[in-house]
């Protein structure tokens, strides 16, 4: 049905909705709820521009972090991988660090040692970790 079809047939039914005893009053709630769809297809629109928004600047974000491996992947399951990422690396750094609070070395030279050589296994792993992750 066309535009002129459909405004021909709408004078139509509110030439019948007025010829009954109650129309004018149907008419005003039939107004009142057209009015109430338009303002929330306005309020959604808004929200669907912001949130467009959003959802940009976080595919830039990650985009900044990772070219390749996310790559045709919807930004908020490449943001979820991210996060749980660094989720993995957080847990990993927090036991290296758990051993080396928890470490019984007295001497001076022989803990300093043991930092240096978690470090560098942190370090190493970080790197390996890397690699895996973004192959």
């Amino acid at each position: 049905m066309n535009d002129r079809n459909q405004i021909e047939e709408w004078k139509l039914r509110k030439k019948f909705i007025l010829s009954t005893p109650a129309g004018e009053s149907i008419l005003e709630e039939m107004f009142h709820f057209i009015e109430e769809q338009a303002k929330l297809m306005q309020d959604l629109e808004v929200f669907v521009d912001e949130n467009s928004k959003k959802m940009i600047e976080l595919n830039l974000f990650l985009q900044k972090k990772d070219t390749t491996k996310n790559l045709g992947m919807h930004v908020i399951n490449a943001a979820m991988t991210y996060t749980e990422e660094l989720e993995k690396q957080n847990k990993r750094y927090r036991d290296l660090f758990g051993k080396i609070l928890n470490s019984e070395i007295d001497n001076a030279e022989e803990y300093a040692n043991f930092v240096d050589h978690i470090a560098e296994k942190a370090l190493k792993e970080d790197s390996e970790w890397k690699r895996v992750i973004y192959l």
